[in-house]
């Protein structure tokens, strides 16, 4: 009688553990979804309506990724001196990518990738707030 409670005691705490695992990988794939479909509605009203950036329309301020888009068109053209020009961050988002679906699939080092996802989030934002400062948002 004792064996099978603690059997049953196993079971659920694995069912619970896994459980659990997937709810805290769910914020992260949260954004990471949330982020490429922004992106595609972005680019689709960008070519259909023509127009710069949504935020810097409505409120006059350039947003994080403002110029993102161009400095991807000339990261294509393998001109990186314009592609830093368009946005100095623009090397994040790869990166962000990379370190969300790490922070996915590694179970073990989870928190690991999360703090590294956080930190490049970091970094957009900081040089967000240096381009708003010093007045070189394009």
């Amino acid at each position: 009688m004792v064996i099978k409670m603690n059997q049953e005691r196993k079971v659920k705490k694995n069912i619970f553990s896994r459980v659990t695992s997937r709810l805290t990988s769910l914020p992260m794939a949260f954004w990471i979804i949330a982020a490429v479909i922004l992106t595609i509605l972005e680019l689709v009203r960008r070519f259909a309506f023509g127009g710069g950036c949504l935020l810097k329309d409505i409120f006059g301020v350039s947003c994080p990724s403002c110029g993102m888009s161009r400095a991807f068109y000339c990261v294509l053209r393998l001109d990186f001196s314009m592609a830093f020009y368009y946005n100095p961050a623009f090397w994040v988002i790869p990166l962000l990518c990379v370190t969300g679906a790490a922070a996915i699939a590694d179970k073990k080092r989870r928190k690991l990738w999360a703090a590294l996802f956080g930190a490049l989030i970091l970094v957009i934002v900081a040089v967000w707030i240096y381009r708003l400062v010093t007045g070189t948002a394009v």
